[in-house]
């Protein structure tokens, strides 16, 4: 998924053109506007852009070449060549931001310098590693993007292990300071890149939900720790494993960010699940065109659904939060309702089997 981020917007056409980039910029770019005379509000909030990718890259140690399991690691020039043309087409992107998951962190060199040479050797690397697994998140930045500070490694703590990275950024724009010189500030805005947990079971609904929790409280302190505004410009990448229709999607809602996607094509472009494709004759999958809805991952079964997002920040009035509550509210009512079915299910599975025990032992 690629998105073009006009000036960091969220609906600017619904905000007068000084408070689209006080929004967007934070609180200490304001200031900087205020004091600005070559380079207005109005001409900035025109030339700023940041081009995003997300790409679940399919780690090589979990992709399942045939029926019998047997995955990709093992057979070299396979993995070789899908990854290599998964590089050139990151590299066709020109994305100022690359957000990577399941990148192969203990994977042998040759992995490794497929996504460091060429155009993706211009961009400086960052990786998150899960603790015990093979994979984790790679963020690449462009040479106009600068990291300030360090990076945020967030560990969620469930069995998992996922993990995010959280990266203040700075984006220079080379157009306005051409015209305009040092006046033009250069914004700044909190990146995440993350892969939240696959849904095996209902259950995980919660594990998930945990996970957004964690994510929004992990974000919560990097504001603190460098006094950053509350309404500070926040861009989320990655795999969420949920679609449109799910408690993730409808927990981000609620915390006040919407999808990039959406809002620059106006409406849901992301795709319902689909089933397995139905077999034709020569044993080829019958694949219907997806109608403008947008098919991200196919998973080891063979369903085909939108699970990978860019998410942006929107500013959350009063207003807007009292009606984002009870959406809120709800998300964690249907995650606690599943939870406590399955542990109605197991605690009566165990009973039947303490029964049989009994039984045996009598």
């Amino acid at each position: 998924s690629t998105a073009v981020l006009g000036a960091l917007a969220v609906q600017p056409a619904r905000l007068p053109a000084r408070a689209q980039v006080a929004a967007r910029l934070g609180s200490a770019v304001r200031m900087q506007l205020e004091q600005v005379d070559k380079c207005t509000a109005e001409q900035l909030s025109e030339r700023v852009q940041l081009r995003v990718t997300t790409f679940n890259v399919l780690n090589p140690i979990f992709a399942r070449i045939n029926e019998e399991g047997t995955r990709e690691s093992t057979e070299d020039e396979r993995w070789l060549r899908r990854n290599e043309a998964i590089a050139t087409q990151l590299a066709a992107a020109r994305a100022d931001v690359l957000c990577l998951q399941e990148y192969w962190v203990d994977g042998p060199s040759t992995y490794h310098n497929i996504f460091e040479r060429g155009a993706l050797g211009e961009y400086t690397r960052v990786v998150s590693s899960r603790e015990g697994r093979a994979d984790g998140c790679l963020t690449l930045l462009g040479p106009r993007v600068t990291a300030l500070g360090e990076p945020v490694e967030v560990h969620f703590g469930s069995f998992a292990d996922r993990v995010a990275t959280i990266l203040h950024l700075r984006v220079e724009q080379p157009g306005c300071l051409a015209d305009y010189g040092e006046g033009c500030p250069a914004p700044e805005l909190l990146l995440v890149n993350t892969h939240l947990t696959y849904p095996h079971a209902p259950f995980f609904s919660a594990l998930r939900l945990d996970e957004v929790r964690r994510l929004m409280l992990a974000l919560d302190d990097v504001r603190a720790a460098r006094s950053l505004s509350p309404d500070f410009p926040v861009v989320i990448c990655g795999d969420f494993n949920g679609t449109p229709t799910g408690n993730v999607f409808k927990a981000m809602l609620s915390h006040g960010f919407v999808s990039a996607v959406d809002q620059h094509r106006g409406g849901s472009q992301y795709a319902k699940p689909l089933p397995r494709a139905p077999l034709l004759a020569d044993g080829t999958e019958l694949r219907a065109k997806p109608k403008s809805r947008w098919v991200t991952h196919r998973t080891h079964t063979g369903r085909t659904s939108g699970v990978d997002y860019i998410w942006l920040a929107a500013p959350v009035t009063q207003a807007l939060r009292a009606t984002l509550a009870p959406l809120q509210a709800a998300c964690v009512a249907t995650a606690v309702s599943e939870l406590l079915d399955f542990l109605a299910a197991a605690d009566a599975a165990e009973a039947v089997l303490g029964e049989g025990e009994g039984a045996g032992e009598g």
